[in-house]
């Protein structure tokens, strides 16, 4: 899995990569093997003037499609934290679809859709 970190702020210091990577890693646990590619975008929108201007945009390149979630905080440890969260709920209900058979919703029955 190849994870690239994309900054509009300073450049990215070790300590905050070894942070992004590790709620990377947690979010993805598992699901890691279908995984091909991550980026991560995090930027201070609104530069020096404060608030909940923090983002990070996490965007994953997976075998069963594209996983993009993003989230602002006022501190950009808190916007990745968020994101990570998302990030894990949305792997989690991609790989639950892709596993579940589907099902079709016909005058109020569910019945195993057609292929």
């Amino acid at each position: 899995m190849i994870v690239e970190i994309r900054s509009n702020l300073s450049p990215v210091g070790p300590s905050l990569r070894a942070q992004i990577l590790e709620r990377i890693e947690g979010a993805i646990g598992r699901t890691s093997e279908t995984v091909l590619r991550v980026h991560v975008g995090i930027s201070d929108e609104n530069g020096p003037r404060g608030g909940v201007d923090k983002r990070c945009k996490i965007h994953v390149h997976g075998r069963h499609g594209d996983v993009i979630v993003e989230d602002r905080g006022e501190s950009l440890e808190g916007a990745i934290y968020q994101a990570a969260l998302r990030l894990k709920r949305a792997l989690r209900k991609t790989l639950e679809r892709k596993q579940s058979p589907r099902l079709s919703t016909i005058r109020g029955a569910a019945v195993p859709a057609l292929a």
